[in-house]
């Protein structure tokens, strides 16, 4: 394992203390989906004021359930999440996010974005990626929230080359999806469309 590997940190500090709702089915797809997206905003949510993080990255790898529509207690988002990881910020350049973006894993699933950045995959290539609406170039440096498991190439999707990790202070997954769902309830399901794979 990667250096960080007793960070799990399953205690959140957090949790849906005020009532926190859905507004329809939250569900994952095969390339991740809505609720891949919905997590991924949310962790860019928790880390981006201290961080300066742009984008976020997820594998729906461990996505354990949906969210219905309603109500959402705490034990449905860790019931969503059990692994609870932390949330990380890294800078990696356009064109080394571009190589780890090109290459789904064994079962087809790729990494799914926050609503900031947008990706094309063709014949085994991004062939067109967006952060804010505009085209990322191979030298920009971008910083990327994501946890150390998908950093170090686990899930099976590659290791990130030549990244630096810049912060280590957010809290784990759960907590930044707990948080998230109070802040902004009632919360829509994302369209699940930042991915494009032809």
């Amino acid at each position: 394992m990667p250096n960080g590997s007793n960070r799990d940190r399953h205690s959140t500090g957090t949790g849906v203390r005020r009532p926190a709702k859905t507004s329809e089915p939250i569900v994952r797809t095969p390339s991740g989906g809505p609720l891949a997206e919905l997590v991924a905003d949310a962790n860019l949510d928790a880390v981006q004021a201290r961080s300066g993080a742009e984008a976020a990255l997820v594998s729906r790898y461990g996505f354990h359930l949906d969210l219905d529509a309603g109500p959402v207690t705490y034990e449905e988002v860790f019931a969503t999440l059990p692994a609870g990881f932390a949330v990380d910020v890294w800078e990696i350049t356009g064109a080394a996010l571009k190589s780890i973006l090109a290459y789904p894993n064994a079962q087809g699933w790729v990494l799914t974005p926050s609503s900031s950045l947008r990706y094309t995959l063709a014949g085994g290539a991004v062939t067109e990626m967006t952060l804010n609406g505009v085209p990322v170039t191979d030298d920009q440096v971008i910083k990327i929230a994501a946890n150390y498991i998908l950093v170090g190439g686990y899930e099976g999707f590659p290791r990130w080359p030549g990244v630096t990790n810049v912060y280590r202070g957010g809290p784990d997954d759960r907590g930044a999806l707990a948080t998230y769902l109070v802040k902004n309830s009632p919360v829509s399901a994302p369209a699940g469309d930042r991915v494009t794979v032809r």
